[in-house]
């Protein structure tokens, strides 16, 4: 026979989560009773943070009363919860993600499309490698060595810098053409071809470089890899339908994204 106390922790009750916005009422309801100040952004993330339970929710309630109260802030607002959750402001993380997200894949899945469509031997190569992780990763780099979804940046200096023999004043404007490094032809032989087995294919400068690198590099290599396979495998006979000069760009510097690109494919017979 199995002891009571053996069954109590074993049992488990699948019991139906509340909604966020009944939550959020239903603590309101307490606080108001108990004559608590709190603000519905910070009710919020409580109820988020429980994820539709009515006792944790509770509980993290009983902490940031708690938490409030140590703090010595009238009313307990959502900074507090924040920082008693050790979590980030959404708001913030939403904004990473849209800069993340802002156009710059698209751009270089157009500049994908356009790189089959005009070049035979590439469609050659991605398709010998596509099954290669390796190879197929290194194929990337070399394609967003060529092809960076963003050209520039705009930067100001905090102080006066030199930079290539040239001073820069402290305060100054500045517009970074930092993908023109991918062309230095001191850095990448021959930097206009198209060469995967390149030695030094990570020092391309297509998502900058240092403190301020793109934190979404990782989002948009893995993107770029898994377009890449899947348009290799499933498509094939690409055509761009126009000339090239005919292509037109969408009016900044900051991007090379095309208003349109008229490409005709067809599906890949195996």
């Amino acid at each position: 026979k199995v002891p009571v106390t053996v069954r109590s922790r074993c049992q488990r009750f699948d019991l139906r989560r509340v909604e966020a916005d009944l939550l959020i009422n239903h603590l309101q309801g307490i606080c108001d009773k108990e004559g608590v100040k709190i603000n519905e952004r910070a009710l919020a993330l409580i109820a988020r943070a429980a994820e539709g339970s009515v006792r944790d929710s509770l509980s993290l309630l009983d902490q940031a009363i708690a938490y409030g109260s140590s703090a010595g802030v009238d009313a307990v607002n959502a900074k507090a919860i924040r920082a008693m959750l050790g979590t980030g402001d959404r708001g913030r993380i939403i904004d990473l993600f849209e800069a993340v997200m802002k156009g710059d894949i698209a751009t270089a899945l157009a500049n994908l499309f356009f790189l089959l469509a005009t070049d035979p031997d590439q469609v050659a190569q991605l398709r010998a490698i596509a099954d290669d992780d390796r190879l197929l990763s290194r194929w990337v780099e070399e394609f967003l060595r060529l092809y960076p979804p963003l050209r520039c940046i705009s930067r100001g200096t905090t102080r006066e810098v030199e930079l290539g023999g040239k001073t820069i004043p402290a305060d100054s404007h500045m517009l970074l053409l930092f993908a023109s490094g991918n062309f230095d032809e001191r850095e990448f032989a021959c930097p206009h071809v198209f060469d995967p087995a390149r030695a030094n294919l990570g020092r391309h400068l297509s998502f900058g470089a240092g403190s301020h690198r793109c934190v979404g590099i990782s989002l948009a290599r893995m993107e770029i890899k898994v377009a890449a396979r899947e348009i290799i495998r499933r498509l094939d006979n690409f055509k761009l339908e126009i000339a090239i000069e005919d292509i037109q760009f969408v009016p900044t510097i900051s991007t090379r994204t095309m208003t349109s690109l008229p490409v005709s494919f067809s599906r890949r017979v195996t």
